[in-house]
C-alpha cells in the first residue's frame, strides 16, 4: 500500500470485547478498524459520517440482534455490505442473514485468512459494481425500451424462439436473466447440465451468500420458496433467485409468477435437449471407435495373414527345389536336362519374388490406414 493510498474501514458489531480484539489483531495492519458492541451503536457508526467499507455483525446480540440491526442499516443505506460472523451454519439462519440483506456469512470460530479473502472480496466487488454502474444502466434503459415495445406474453414467447439458437448453457443463463430484466426484476439463476453448473445474475459480481444459496435451493423440497420480497423456483436444472418481487402489487405478482415458472420449465427442457444431445453424441462416438477399433483389428489380420502366405511360399518353393535336385540322380537325366529344369525353376522363382516385391505397396498402405485408425481411436 502506498503512502497516499487510504486504507478501506471495517466496522466490528460484537457485544464480546474478547472476539472484538481478536478480529483487531488480524485485521489491524490491512485496514482502518472501528467497533461497537451492540446492534444500536452499530447502526449509528454505519450510518455516521465514516461510513465503513466492510461491516462485520454478529448475529447473537442481547437486545438487538444482528439480523435487526442489519436490516436497519440497509434501510439507511441499500448499499452496505455486511458479513455475518455467527456459529451456527443452518440453512435457515443463512436465509435470515441473506434476507436482511447480507452479503455472506461466516462460520465461529473462522479461520484469519479465510475472514481476510471475504473482505477483500467484498472490497473488490464494490470496486467491481462501481465499474459496471455506467453498463448496468445502460442495460436497464434497453430493457425499458424493450418492455414498452413487448407484450409481457411476448417476451416470454420471443425467448422460446431464440432459444432453440442458444448452444451452451453460459448463453441460455444470460438470456434467462436478460428476460427477468425485462420484467424489471434482479434475478440470480443458476443452470446444471451433466457437465457443467453456471450461476448468473442481472447485477453482477454474484456474492459469495448468493452462490451458497443457489447451491442449497436445488435441495429444498418445495418448487416454490418466498420470502419477504424473494422468490426462489426450483426444477431439476434450474434454481431461479428473483430478489424484488413486487408483492404489494398481488395482480402483477401472480403474473409474474406464472411467467417465471414458465420460463424455468422452458430453460429446464432445453438443458434437457442439450443433455440428451450430448448423450447421443457420446453414444454415437462409442459406436463410432467400436467400429474403428474392429476395422483396424481385421486390417491387422489381414497384413498379418500375407505375410505368413509370402513366408509359406517361399518355404515351399525352397522345399521344392531341394527335393527336385535331390532326385535328379533316380531320374538319371544328363547333365543338360539338370540345367535346363533348374533354370525353368529358377525363372519361376524369380517371377513369384518379382510379384511380391510388386504388391509390396499393400504392405504401407495397409500400415498406413492403420495408423490412422489408430489416431482416431485415441482422439
Amino acid at each position: 500500500m502506498t503512502i497516499n493510498e487510504e486504507k478501506n474501514r471495517v466496522l466490528i458489531v460484537d457485544d464480546s470485547p474478547q472476539d472484538i480484539q481478536i478480529i483487531l489483531e488480524y485485521l489491524k495492519e490491512n485496514y482502518i478498524i472501528s467497533a461497537a458492541t451492540s446492534g444500536q451503536a452499530g447502526i449509528e457508526k454505519a450510518t455516521g459520517d465514516q461510513k465503513p467499507d466492510v461491516i462485520l455483525m454478529d448475529v447473537s446480540m442481547p437486545g438487538m440482534d444482528g439480523y435487526e440491526a442489519c436490516k436497519t442499516i440497509i434501510e439507511h443505506d441499500e448499499n452496505a455490505d455486511i458479513i455475518f460472523v455467527s456459529a451456527n451454519d443452518t440453512t435457515e439462519e443463512i436465509l435470515k442473514g441473506y434476507d436482511v440483506g447480507g452479503i455472506d456469512y461466516v462460520i465461529k470460530p473462522f479461520d484469519p485468512n479465510v475472514l481476510s479473502s471475504k473482505i477483500e472480496l467484498v472490497i473488490q466487488n464494490r470496486q467491481q459494481k462501481n465499474a459496471l454502474k455506467e453498463e448496468s444502466q445502460f442495460a436497464s434503459k434497453t430493457a425499458m425500451a424493450a418492455m414498452s415495445n413487448s407484450s409481457e406474453l411476448g417476451i416470454i414467447m420471443n425467448f422460446m424462439r431464440s432459444s432453440f439458437q442458444l448452444d451452451s448453457l453460459q448463453q441460455l443463463a444470460e438470456s434467462v436473466t436478460q428476460v427477468c430484466s425485462q420484467y424489471k426484476l434482479n434475478t440470480t439463476v443458476q443452470l446444471r447440465s451433466e457437465f457443467q453448473t453456471i450461476n448468473h445474475g442481472s447485477t453482477l459480481p454474484i456474492s459469495p451468500l448468493e452462490d451458497k444459496l443457489l447451491d442449497r435451493i436445488q435441495h429444498m423440497t418445495e418448487r416454490f420458496t418466498e420470502t419477504e420480497k424473494r422468490l426462489f423456483i426450483d426444477y431439476q436444472d434450474v434454481s431461479l433467485l428473483v430478489k424484488n418481487m413486487p408483492y404489494d402489487d398481488q395482480e402483477l405478482s401472480g403474473r409474474l409468477k406464472d411467467y417465471l415458472i414458465t420460463l424455468a420449465e422452458a430453460a429446464q427442457a432445453k438443458i434437457a435437449t442439450q443433455n440428451s444431445n450430448h448423450e447421443l453424441s457420446q453414444k454415437r462416438n462409442t459406436e463410432m471407435n467400436h467400429i474403428i477399433e474392429e476395422c483396424k483389428k481385421a486390417l491387422e489380420n489381414f497384413q498379418q495373414a500375407q505375410e505368413k502366405d509370402k513366408k509359406d511360399t517361399m518355404t515351399i518353393l525352397d522345399d521344392t527345389i531341394k527335393e527336385l535336385e535331390g532326385s535328379f540322380v533316380d531320374l538319371a537325366l544328363t547333365e543338360t536336362q539338370e540345367e535346363q529344369l533348374i533354370t525353368i525353376l529358377n525363372a519361376g522363382v524369380d517371377a513369384s519374388l518379382a510379384h511380391f516385391e510388386s504388391s509390396s505397396h499393400m504392405d504401407s498402405d495397409l500400415g498406413h490406414i492403420i495408423l490412422q485408425l489408430e489416431k482416431l481411436i485415441d482422439n
